[in-house]
């Protein structure tokens, strides 16, 4: 299925997507689920994450590691979130010239339940070079995969 992009990333953006020859730093995409990190680290493109600094913690914390991923601390300082926003522009650079694998960054900034798109953080623009838009769209679960596969007990997301 093709989808129109128009409205979010201009008229032209086929063409300009088809003319750019150089790799395309940054993934963005809906974060639904926990499964949504498993499929990209068993997909082909195997990307780093922009990730929670509690991701460190969690089952996929050493996968996020060794992919060479950046961490947020969102109790962090704004000395800390700007040095962080350096960082990401650099590595969005960074892979444009072949030195990292795609940087998958989840641009809401949290899960959702899929039937909003909320308020998009700076960070996966922030270097203002191309990002690849993607989607997870789960269909089979008897409630949507967030609430099938989290615990709903937790305040992590």
């Amino acid at each position: 299925m093709d989808a129109d992009y128009s409205y979010y990333l201009g008229l032209n953006w086929k063409k300009e997507l088809a003319e750019h020859k150089k790799p395309i730093p940054t993934i963005v995409t809906n974060h639904s689920s926990f499964l949504d990190i498993w499929l990209m680290l068993a997909s082909k493109w195997m990307p780093a994450f922009l990730a929670r600094i509690e991701t460190k913690k969690t089952i996929v914390g050493n996968q996020c590691d060794v992919l060479q991923s950046l961490y947020i601390n969102r109790q962090g300082s704004k000395d800390h979130k700007r040095e962080l926003m350096e960082q990401l522009a650099q590595r969005q650079h960074d892979i444009q010239d072949g030195k990292f694998s795609q940087l998958l960054i989840f641009p809401e900034g949290f899960t959702t339940n899929g039937t909003r798109i909320a308020r998009f953080k700076q960070g996966a623009f922030v270097s203002l070079l191309p990002v690849q838009p993607m989607v997870f769209k789960y269909s089979g679960f008897p409630e949507r995969p967030v609430m099938c596969c989290a615990d709903v007990n937790s305040n992590s997301t």
